[in-house]
């Protein structure tokens, strides 16, 4: 009533999920976030140590395999993600996500007869490039001093090259229920959704 600033957080939010609170009209936020990757497992199965079989080839009569095929391989992933929120309403925020993605790999494929192994071939590869852009919105339900809730949509589009592992390959929607109770310093803050695609 006044017409003083006041702040609608005592803190700076979350790292890990959303939270209710709105930016309000006219107010826009954007920044940058990093993350690495390496991947060492797939299916439970160590990709880094050669025990990846892909071809085991039996005798009639024999236990073991005499001939094997395995992978090894190194993938790296390293994005940078480019966000913009805006508030188009006191109740509805509009905003993007763009990530920036660089991919490596290195692998060989070993296989092993008779207990001979020798090395089939090996290859390296790098791919960087643009990843599935994500267009969201954020609409308020309830706000009150302490509690908030939400409802959160996203819409992730196939702008990132599948065949380089940029991107899925496909359209896919999440929608979410976003509840956010905070005092003071202290915020809690409960994610749920469902995601299709």
């Amino acid at each position: 009533e006044l017409g003083t600033v006041e702040r609608a957080s005592e803190n700076f939010g979350t790292f890990f999920v959303e939270r209710a609170l709105l930016a309000g009209a006219g107010h826009v936020s954007f920044g940058l976030t990093g993350s690495t990757v390496g991947y060492d497992r797939l299916n439970g199965l160590a990709l880094r140590d050669g025990s990846f079989v892909t071809v085991a080839n039996h005798v009639r009569g024999e236990t073991a395999p005499f001939d094997t095929e395995s992978l090894t391989m190194r993938l790296r992933t390293e994005t940078v993600r480019v966000f913009v929120n805006m508030g188009v309403l006191d109740e509805l925020e509009l905003g993007f996500v763009l990530p920036l993605a660089r991919i490596t790999l290195e692998g060989e494929r070993t296989n092993v007869y008779r207990g001979t192994p020798f090395v089939q071939a090996t290859t390296t590869g790098a791919a960087s490039g643009v990843g599935d852009l994500a267009l969201r919105a954020k609409y308020s339900l309830f706000n009150s001093l302490t509690t908030s809730l939400a409802a959160a949509g996203e819409l992730r589009l196939p702008t990132g090259d599948a065949e380089n592992l940029l991107g899925a390959g496909s359209t896919s929607v999440r929608l979410l229920g976003v509840a956010s109770f905070e005092s003071g310093p202290v915020g809690v803050h409960a994610n749920g959704g469902v995601v299709r695609g």
